[in-house]
């Protein structure tokens, strides 16, 4: 069992928030050890200014805090990763006798400062074939929020019959990915 963890020594000009620091904690004692469980953190300041962290309260302390945590099974389950991709806009709906190209996948990696390798996956699921299949891939810039990219990215096969799949893969470089802007992803065709 984790008795204590010492963290923090206080100097001049350090400010280290105090919920970054509780945060920390709990992290460790939670995952620091394997089959430590610790619902609840106790901090103190010992009498050389040590900030001590611990799933056990001291013996013999004064000033001690007592803060409870989050559920071990919350804290371990992190949400699904987006790869920095909004979900594509809807599109209108489709009649029928018409294509309806959709994004079946897509995983876009940052490869430079302002570049990005985005791959991915499109499926007709319309009742007609689909010409001229592209992806527009755009983002605003992360300052002010204004438009600054809009590029297309090639679908092979770029014809698809109905229910059939095209890929892409492409690598894009702009200024406009300084800043890791979202992006989103569109598929278009003829």
């Amino acid at each position: 069992m984790l008795r204590r963890v010492w963290l923090l020594r206080p100097c001049p000009g350090a400010a280290l928030p105090r919920i970054a620091g509780l945060w920390l904690a709990g992290a460790l004692v939670a995952g620091g050890a394997p089959g430590a469980r610790a619902d609840v953190v106790y901090q103190w300041t010992d009498q050389r200014g040590v900030v001590h962290f611990s799933d056990v309260p001291p013996p013999a302390a004064t000033d001690v805090r007592q803060r409870d945590l989050p559920a071990a099974a919350a804290a371990a389950t992190p949400p699904a990763p987006t790869a920095g991709v909004m979900p594509a806009t809807p599109g209108p709906e489709r009649a029928s006798g018409q294509a309806n190209v959709v994004l079946a996948s897509d995983q876009t990696a940052r490869i430079a400062p302002d570049a990005v390798r985005v791959v991915g996956t499109v499926r007709n699921d319309g009742d007609a074939p689909a010409r001229g299949v592209h992806v527009v891939l755009s983002a605003n810039d992360a300052g002010q929020n204004n438009p600054c990219l809009e590029r297309p990215l090639a679908v092979q096969p770029d014809a698809l019959q109905p229910r059939e799949s095209g890929t892409f893969d492409a690598v894009v470089e702009s200024p406009c990915l300084f800043g890791d802007p979202p992006l989103q992803l569109r598929p278009r065709w003829e």
